[in-house]
């Protein structure tokens, strides 16, 4: 464990505070360390473990840290960081000529909607690989709209592989550097020669 005394010192003649120099915090106004959050998100992402037991874990430890705290330090964690690295990704998958798109139907518990609600929502994983260098980015939505996929692919020029979903052959018409291939016909084309 590492522990940080951080001097504050105030003025006898106003009310003027400072601040000893100190590490800077990950996130602002909050005490998550680096190690803290990493282990974190590990647990929850990495190892499927519930934040309500990871709780109960560093209450074992005498450490009284909430599920909730937790939540937001995912959150913050993924948007502050996170959200640097996936646009970073984003754009290198951009520079391979071909790249793959296949809906995955993933079961949200809470998005806003009622409780209770079972309805499957798209993830669309987009895939490339060179050369034992592989991207996988995976994009949520709600919804089977054309605008999203239109949206993470507008300026992508090369072939997407798909499978038969007619989104895909709309967008190729509304992006001329876009060309659409069918997964599809490859896996019919190889039954066929059996």
């Amino acid at each position: 464990m590492e522990e940080h005394h951080i001097g504050v010192y105030a003025s006898k003649t106003d009310e003027h505070m400072v601040k000893a120099d100190h590490p800077k915090s990950l996130l602002h106004g909050s005490l998550v360390s680096p190690s803290l959050g990493a282990a974190i998100i590990n647990g929850k992402y990495v190892n499927a473990v519930p934040l309500y037991r990871l709780e109960q874990e560093f209450q074992r430890y005498g450490l009284q840290i909430t599920r909730q705290n937790m939540a937001n330090w995912c959150i913050r964690l993924a948007e502050e960081y996170l959200s640097v690295l996936y646009d970073h990704l984003h754009e290198e998958l951009y520079s391979y000529h071909v790249i793959q798109a296949d809906e995955t139907p993933v079961l949200v518990n809470h998005d806003g909607r009622k409780a209770g609600s079972k309805k499957l929502d798209v993830g669309i994983p987009f895939r490339a690989s060179v050369s034992r260098r592989q991207i996988v980015l995976y994009e949520y939505q709600q919804t089977r709209n054309a605008s999203h996929p239109r949206e993470f692919l507008k300026g992508y020029d090369g072939i997407c592989v798909t499978d038969g979903y007619q989104v895909y052959h709309t967008l190729e018409k509304e992006l001329e550097e876009l060309t659409i291939a069918d997964a599809g016909c490859t896996v019919a084309a190889d039954l066929m020669k059996l």
